[in-house]
C-alpha cells in the first residue's frame, strides 16, 4: 500500500511540474503556417472520395523560410505528396530538424485524424522534454478546414520554449 501511494504522489508531482508554467517564461521559437487549396477545377477532373488517397495528397507541396524567421508552407493541387513540412535544411532554434519535422508531421496527420471523425477545426498540443531538464519544447497546431473540403484550409503550427517547469 506504501509503494502504491509514494507512486501516485510522484505521478501528482511529476505532472503538475511538467504540466504548469508561468506564460511570462515562454517563449516562441517559430511558426509554420500551412494553406491547402485545392480548385474546382482540379476537383471536378478528379472524383472525390473524402476518406481515400486524395484526401492527404498534394501536387505541390513547399515550405519556404519568412522573413521574421518563420516558415509558411503552402500545399496545392491533387497528387502524390502529403502536406507535410520539410525542416531538412536546419535545425530550429537548437532542436534538430528532424525531431521538429517528426513532431510537426505526427501533429498533421493527427488533425487529419480527427477530421476523419468530422472535427473539421481544433488543436493539438505536444510536448518535448529538452535534455537540460529546466525545459521543454511545446508544439501546438491549430487547424481549421472546410467540412464542405476538408482537403482546403489552414493551419499554424506554434513552436515554443518553456523555461522552469515549477518544481
Amino acid at each position: 500500500m506504501k509503494k502504491i501511494f509514494l507512486l501516485l504522489l510522484l505521478n501528482v508531482l511529476f505532472l503538475s511540474a511538467f504540466s504548469q508554467f508561468s506564460p511570462g517564461n515562454t517563449e516562441i521559437i517559430t511558426t509554420l503556417n500551412i494553406s491547402k487549396q485545392i480548385s474546382d477545377d482540379e476537383i471536378a477532373l478528379r472524383p472525390f472520395s473524402p476518406w481515400g488517397w486524395n484526401y492527404l495528397y498534394y501536387r505541390e507541396v513547399t515550405t519556404e523560410p519568412t522573413p521574421d524567421g518563420n516558415f509558411s508552407m503552402k500545399c496545392t493541387g491533387w497528387g502524390a505528396q502529403p502536406c507535410l513540412p520539410n525542416f531538412y535544411y536546419a535545425p530550429i532554434r537548437g532542436v534538430a530538424a528532424d525531431v521538429v519535422e517528426k513532431t510537426c508531421s505526427n501533429l498533421i496527420e493527427g488533425s487529419y485524424e480527427c477530421m476523419a471523425n468530422g472535427e473539421y477545426k481544433g488543436s493539438i498540443s505536444t510536448k518535448l522534454a529538452m535534455p537540460d531538464n529546466q525545459s521543454i519544447i511545446l508544439f501546438t497546431i491549430h487547424w481549421d478546414n472546410d467540412p464542405q473540403k476538408p482537403y482546403n484550409g489552414k493551419a499554424e503550427i506554434i513552436i515554443s520554449k518553456i523555461e522552469k517547469l515549477g518544481f
